[in-house]
């Protein structure tokens, strides 16, 4: 696991949607061109960021019923451990354009539906924009 560094910081509060984009937009930095990565931090209770940064690389187009069991059992354990309450952001970084996909929808169900934790938000990282997936999108 990685910490956050420059523009977030541990204890910053994200008060609304466009700092929600913002904390997104910085964690997509860290996708590689070409590649299919997921990005998840984790807010506190009062939406203060914790600091703690996990990045997944080489995750597969759409997640199967065990991937989804064991994200759901890593998103609770990092929440237990560092921000009882708390949510958990999510940025799925992929090649291709920004239209969102039936592996997006996929990955939406299995983060917002399987995890049984908060999610304060799940993005896309795509065809060099980071747009925000919604309930509606699961």
């Amino acid at each position: 696991m990685e910490t956050l560094t420059e523009p977030f910081r541990p204890g910053d509060r994200i008060t609304d949607d466009a700092e929600l984009l913002e904390l997104a937009c910085y964690l997509a930095d860290g996708s590689r061109p070409g590649e299919r990565d997921l990005t998840l931090t984790w807010l506190d209770a009062d939406d203060r960021v914790v600091g703690v940064v996990l990045p997944v690389d080489d995750v597969p187009t759409a997640p199967d019923a065990a991937a989804a069991r064991h994200l759901g059992d890593l998103l609770r354990e990092v929440l237990d451990e560092h921000a009882p309450g708390g949510s958990v952001v999510a940025v799925l970084g992929r090649p291709g354009d920004s239209a969102v996909s039936a592996g997006d929808r996929a990955w939406n169900r299995a983060l917002r539906a399987r995890s049984g934790v908060r999610v304060r938000g799940v993005f896309v990282a795509a065809g060099g924009e980071v747009r925000p997936l919604t309930l509606d999108d699961a």
